[in-house]
């Protein structure tokens, strides 16, 4: 289903405000479908560092590597949910990234909540996070099929998370179908500004997530497509 989500991507990589030379953390990468948009924007002199707990999809995003000769990408196996500042930096515990971002993952990764409170600490103080994904705001029958395929659970309002830990979060529904996507495409874009520690983040989260239950969204809405 990659097609459905291509006229996407140029979007999501123009939200990271990329400069050549930045290093950027693609997480939850899959088969890389990222990865021309992320590389065109750093250049040579940076960086894409690409972490999925799939080898099946590794070896699919290595693959596309090869094949266009994109030397500066290097893929990470590893479930980010115990993925450290370290896995990226090669021990450098020092170093941080400019970006992160997560294409359709905090849907389907368990406990999405502690993987976005560490992606905060592995970017630099004013680095970009950056999400897309899809919320399912009322059925329709494409949602059963995405939640099978993609193993996803629709119903996450992981922007609300984004919101409570920084301070200029920006969120927004974007064009398109429930019954090509299962609900509705969103993109949120927020910046690392708060000093807080990862146990305060987590803390955040899981309160944002705690209000949001059962409340309705009072979002304005773009026109749908059929």
């Amino acid at each position: 289903m990659a097609w459905v989500y291509r006229p996407y991507r140029s979007r999501i990589a123009e939200a990271l405000s990329l400069s050549p030379g930045d290093t950027v953390i693609d997480l939850a990468c899959g088969t890389g479908e990222n990865f021309e948009e992320l590389v065109s924007r750093v250049g040579d002199d940076g960086k894409v560092l690409a972490i999925d707990a799939s080898r099946g999809m590794l070896s699919r995003a290595r693959s596309r590597c090869e094949k266009h000769g994109w030397t500066n990408v290097r893929l990470i196996e590893k479930d980010a949910r115990f993925a450290l500042r370290e896995d990226f930096f090669e021990g450098d515990a020092d170093r941080k990234a400019q970006a992160v971002v997560c294409t359709l993952g905090l849907s389907t990764i368990p406990s999405w909540q502690e993987v976005l409170a560490s992606a905060l600490s592995w970017v630099e103080p004013g680095g970009r996070i950056v999400l897309f994904d899809v919320y399912a705001d009322r059925w329709v029958p494409q949602q059963a099929v995405v939640s099978l395929l993609a193993q996803a659970d629709l119903k996450r309002q992981s922007w609300l998370a984004l919101e409570a830990i920084t301070g200029d979060c920006e969120f927004r529904f974007l064009e398109g179908s429930r019954h090509l996507h299962g609900g509705r495409p969103f993109l949120a874009r927020g910046s690392r500004s708060l000093g807080w520690d990862t146990s305060e983040v987590r803390t955040a989260v899981a309160a944002a997530q705690e209000a949001a239950r059962g409340e309705r969204l009072g979002r304005p809405t773009p026109p749908e497509t059929a």
